[in-house]
């Protein structure tokens, strides 16, 4: 929702009513929420670059991010990668998240 900010060109603008500034957020909420979810999907099957950043509290994954900074959950890595680049085939997907196992290198077979 915009709101007006003095000394702006917008602000010599009329300014739109609040119900319709809330319809428009919803529906580019709902839009970007569908934009991710079909980015995300389409990056399963697919080997990926991730940054170990941490161990997740309380699980044995662990957390890092690909190169455009989306989350990547990691299952059976160790906290001898946490802070080096490993990669990272990508098995499943939600809206916020990829979910994927560390490859080894050596033989590309999924570790």
């Amino acid at each position: 929702i915009y709101n007006q900010r003095p000394g702006t060109p917008a602000s010599k603008q009329k300014s739109v009513d609040k119900k319709t500034q809330l319809e428009r957020l919803k529906i580019i909420q709902n839009l970007l929420n569908i934009i991710q979810l079909e980015e995300n999907n389409s990056q399963i099957g697919k080997s990926k670059k991730v940054l170990v950043e941490n161990k997740l509290k309380n699980q044995e994954s662990f957390f890092g991010r690909l190169d455009n900074l989306t989350p990547v959950i990691i299952q059976n890595t160790n906290k001898n990668d946490v802070g080096k680049i490993i990669d990272v085939k990508i098995k499943n997907s939600n809206r916020n998240n990829l979910f994927g196992l560390k490859e080894n290198i050596k033989n590309g077979a999924v570790a």
